[in-house]
């Protein structure tokens, strides 16, 4: 499966389960559906001025940034155009932004309004070739979308995916 299959799957979840999808950035394209992820970076000094997130979703109160790749190997080993892997950039966006900042570049941004306490980063995968980092971990195949064992998450996004 590819990075686009596992954003396509995981998208058909998310709407099968009625969850609200704020934007969207599959790889290497545009899904008419749902405006870009982009985040401004604080730290203009980074080579890039922005980050583009996967898919942010919304989940009862939390806001789930979402990476996806085809395996979690690949979330470590492809570098973004600013040098960073997706676990990397999913730690950083999830230790830079606080609930209140997230809410007004969404509501600047796209026009939209969110209501959320917490953010969380995420990994979506079909293959996990490896021990699973340290975050949310959503298994993706052609029959199925849950989260791989291991992680504690709230209740909201164990029954989003289960």
């Amino acid at each position: 499966m590819s990075e686009l299959d596992v954003y396509s799957r995981l998208v058909a979840h998310l709407e099968d389960r009625s969850i609200r999808i704020v934007c969207a950035s599959p790889p290497a394209g545009t899904d008419p559906r749902f405006p870009r992820c982009y985040l401004p970076r604080p730290d203009a000094t980074q080579r890039a001025n922005r980050d583009e997130v996967d898919v942010t979703a919304v989940i009862e109160r939390t806001c789930v940034l979402i990476e996806c790749k085809a395996a979690v190997s690949h979330s470590l080993s492809k570098l973004n155009t600013a040098g960073e892997s997706d676990l990397a950039k999913l730690r950083r966006l999830g230790s830079t932004w606080t609930a209140t900042e997230l809410i007004g570049v969404f509501r600047r941004a796209h026009g939209v309004e969110i209501d959320i306490d917490t953010i969380v980063p995420a990994l979506a995968v079909e293959t996990v070739d490896m021990p699973c980092p340290d975050m949310i971990v959503i298994h993706v195949d052609g029959a199925s979308v849950g989260l791989v064992p291991g992680l504690l998450a709230d209740r909201a996004i164990v029954d989003a995916f289960s």
